[in-house]
């Protein structure tokens, strides 16, 4: 989809100009890629995590520009979303193009209570993937890792209890 890659590469031209110039200021923001099930994914965590001022912006909703046409099929995926998960903004984007989960990252969130954990899990695990079973380890008093059904690595780790 060469439309995709012309808007994305004017969008990381303007993120690398914006990085270098607040460098010393900089914030690291995870960005979540999706496959055409971004909004799903975003409705989904929303109310996991209970996420606030979300924001989605799809392909459908930017200026037309005969230099970058967008078909039908792109208009209704996300090219820009967030959303605060505590105090860490997310960043979600569909990727139309052929895409390929990661396996190297992980999202890991510390929470204060083992309730957290297991309410978390409860509302992420349909279809995933677990790799550490909810339950005590000897650096976590409840613990679990975990790919969910939009591919994602999550870890969720309780501080103390």
């Amino acid at each position: 989809m060469k439309t995709f890659k012309r808007i994305l590469y004017k969008y990381l031209i303007n993120i690398k100009f914006i990085t270098n110039k607040l460098r010393d200021n900089m914030i690291v923001e995870p960005n979540l890629n999706f496959n055409g099930n971004c909004e799903e994914a975003i409705k989904t965590y929303e109310k996991v995590f209970n996420g606030k001022d979300l924001k989605i912006m799809k392909y459908g909703d930017i200026p037309e520009n005969p230099d970058f046409p967008i078909s039908e099929d792109e208009k209704n995926l996300v090219i820009h979303a967030e959303m605060k998960i505590g105090e860490t903004n997310f960043n979600f984007s569909d990727t139309p193009q052929d895409y390929v989960h990661g396996n190297m990252v992980s999202i890991a969130i510390r929470v204060d209570t083992e309730k957290e954990v297991k309410d978390f899990f409860e509302g992420l695990k349909e279809d995933s993937t677990v790799y550490v079973e909810l339950g005590p380890t000897f650096f976590s008093s409840m613990y679990v890792f975990f790919t969910d059904k939009f591919g994602v690595n999550w870890q969720f780790i309780a501080i103390t209890e």
